[in-house]
């Protein structure tokens, strides 16, 4: 009796550490999108006792603000969700956040739009395509969504945050840093960004609860965890249209923890993405993408990569001098 009691004990002690403990943790419908991404970017206790503390709390919610005004932002023509949105923008100006908006009318679509009638679709149609996605092609009617005004709300809020040093635009700000020989650190702002982008995304994922939702059918489509033929470049300006989640966020890794390349913690987390890469786009070679009959596959996919972000990032950051000055351990 004793020893079966010992066996159950034990079963019941790893079963939250199973490699199904990330769904049994997460809603799959109503995702958080908040704390998801303080539990990537600091492990779930530490994101637990971080976010109710006063020494950190106004920092993370600027970066989940600035998230959600970047990638999510949309009324719907709603007046009460556009003053709500227009307070969360207000939040991030006075926190001396530069570079913003003045109004959310500047990046929400207007009610004269082409494709205004399709919401939700135009909801992720327009701002979940991937981070240099080009949303201004024709046959999607112009920038609707103001894609660079969004991006800009994130990557000026992590400059912020993160009080990192970002090339001016101005010929005598470019004067100055040339003259000082400033180092800037304008990749590392960017590989943060694009993180907390293709988090959220891959939150999207997780939340499609059926087909027609992962494939875009019924909200709009988004960028594709994986594809047979994904283009591997760093040619990021050129506003590659054929990258995937999991091409993104390894090419994201060695700007985000240029401190540690050389690491083996690094080169584990890179050996595990690269392992998750190469079965999602096996299994996107072998249908010809996201299919019905597979689609539970394609779910499972993603959280296996959001068990493997969970396990190392927040440790990685930790390691970084960046993070970890606005950020410590506790």
């Amino acid at each position: 009796m004793k020893k079966a009691l010992c066996w159950l004990f034990v079963f019941f002690a790893i079963l939250p550490f199973s490699r199904d403990s990330f769904a049994t943790t997460y809603p799959q419908k109503n995702f958080d999108h908040d704390r998801f991404l303080g539990e990537v970017l600091f492990g779930r206790n530490e994101y637990n006792s971080k976010k109710d503390d006063p020494r950190y709390r106004t920092k993370i919610e600027m970066l989940q603000k600035a998230s959600y005004l970047s990638i999510d932002q949309f009324t719907n023509n709603d007046t009460e969700k556009e003053k709500r949105d227009q307070k969360e923008l207000n939040y991030l100006r006075r926190h001396f956040v530069q570079g913003l908006p003045w109004t959310i009318a500047e990046i929400n679509p207007s009610e004269n739009d082409k494709y205004n009638s399709l919401y939700p679709k135009i909801h992720r149609e327009f701002t979940h395509r991937g981070w240099r996605f080009p949303y201004a092609l024709p046959e999607y009617g112009g920038d609707i969504a103001k894609s660079e005004k969004r991006n800009a709300i994130l990557y000026n809020t992590v400059a912020k945050v993160f009080s990192l040093r970002i090339k001016p635009q101005n010929s005598f700000g470019k004067f100055i840093g040339e003259t000082m020989k400033i180092q800037y650190e304008d990749d590392k702002c960017d590989a943060i960004c694009r993180l907390i982008y293709y988090v959220h995304v891959l939150g999207d994922c997780y939340e499609d609860d059926n087909f027609n939702k992962a494939n875009g059918d019924s909200n709009g489509k988004k960028i594709p965890l994986g594809r047979k033929t994904p283009r591997e470049t760093k040619e990021y300006d050129k506003r590659i249209q054929d990258t995937d989640i999991i091409g993104e966020l390894i090419y994201l890794m060695p700007d985000l923890f240029s401190n540690q390349t050389h690491d083996s913690k690094y080169k584990e987390l890179i050996d595990r993405l690269n392992e998750r890469k190469a079965e999602i786009r096996a299994l996107y070679g072998s249908t010809g993408g996201i299919t019905a009959e597979r689609y539970q596959e394609y779910h499972k996919q993603t959280d296996l990569l959001m068990d493997v972000l969970l396990e190392y990032i927040p440790e990685l950051l930790q390691r970084e001098p960046f993070f970890n000055k606005v950020f410590p351990a506790n």
